[in-house]
């Protein structure tokens, strides 16, 4: 703001308060408008969509959005350079690093389910720093002109079979969030079922016996399939649907029967926002019906909470194919999953 000389006293007065009630609202923007930054790399088109459906509803919030990529919205994080209010869309690994380094605001929202899995006995938190906010399982895909359905694993030890030998492709662990996911999902498995993790890394190792490569992406696996480089890719679900609605109609997959990893995004409150209370609104927003209709148009993820109108969505959307998902335990995965991605490299990768 800039200040005029020689203001008359009761004027200048009333411009203070102005500022003080401004700076109490966390500034403002278009008139008494609150301003509010959520950092995010989901689709335009879901952001699009959330943004007119809250403004509609809080149109005393002027929300607005920035992107970068995971590793540089940490730095600014930690280096408490952050110029946002709430980091949305963004991979449980992820979250878990800043809730470690202290740069999250407690916060609830009244969609999170009570007990969200973040603790290892599953009772709730009740200091929660995150919500998950959509999920997604990993899948078994093919091409179905090669492999019939008939043939295809339903479940992961018909993964293990010779007739898949050297012919999956897998997302790699050590630079995929699938791949990382994948390892820990399935060293809690085993430390679920009978507390030994050398029974986890057996499985890991049973199934690099099968891999042809680990890939970056699913773009490379999916390709990977079309030339006949390999006959199965472990690929997010929601990866296998944007690929097969992008022309891909051949791509087919199964979910495995007896359960799967299951990829999470969420959501946060920075620790320290002027806009914490319109922030809060915007993380309450996430869980209506509207929000979790336009979240699987754009993304193909399962919401957490709201109930999506599927007459919304393109016939032939998705494969109706249901999961269990794996327990994931949140505090246990925070503390020791690098140190399983290392063990992995150790004796699974270089075997």
């Amino acid at each position: 703001m800039e200040f005029v000389r020689r203001k008359p006293v009761r004027v200048a007065i009333a411009l203070a308060a102005a500022t003080l009630t401004a700076s109490a609202l966390g500034g403002c923007s278009g008139g008494d408008r609150g301003r509010l930054v959520v950092r995010t790399d989901l689709p335009d088109g879901l952001r699009e969509a959330v943004e007119a459906s809250f403004e509609e509803r809080h149109p005393d919030i002027d929300l607005h959005f920035s992107e970068a990529v995971v590793e540089a919205t940490l730095e600014e994080l930690t280096a408490g350079d952050a110029d946002f209010d709430v980091w949305w869309g963004v991979p449980a690994r992820a979250l878990l690093r800043a809730e470690a380094s202290g740069v999250l605001a407690s916060n609830s929202a009244i969609w999170a389910p009570r007990g969200d899995g973040a603790s290892e006995d599953g009772s709730a938190d009740t200091d929660p720093r995150w919500h998950p906010w959509l999920t997604t399982p990993l899948v078994v895909a093919f091409d179905r002109t090669v492999v019939s359905i008939s043939d295809a694993p339903s479940d992961w030890i018909d993964v293990f079979h010779h007739a898949w030998f050297e012919e999956v492709r897998v997302p790699d662990p050590a630079s995929t969030q699938e791949g990382a996911t994948l390892v820990g999902a399935i060293v809690v498995e085993a430390l679920r079922d009978d507390d030994d993790l050398n029974r986890g890394f057996d499985w890991l190792a049973r199934l690099h016996d099968q891999v042809d490569a680990y890939v970056t992406d699913s773009g490379a696996a999916v390709d990977a399939l079309r030339r006949g480089d390999a006959l199965l890719a472990v690929m997010s679900r929601a990866e296998a649907e944007a690929a097969r609605r992008s022309g891909r109609d051949w791509l087919h997959y199964r979910i495995p029967t007896s359960g799967t990893p299951e990829l999470v995004m969420g959501v946060a409150v920075v620790e320290g926002s002027p806009s914490s209370e319109a922030a809060q609104t915007f993380v309450d927003h996430l869980g209506s019906d509207q929000v979790a209709t336009a979240a699987k148009l754009h993304t193909h993820w399962e919401p957490v909470a709201g109930q999506v109108d599927g007459a919304s969505l393109p016939p032939d959307f998705e494969l109706p194919q249901s999961w269990r998902a794996f327990d994931q335990t949140f505090d246990t995965l925070a503390v020791e999953l690098d140190g399983w991605l290392d063990r992995w490299e150790r004796e699974v990768r270089t075997r």
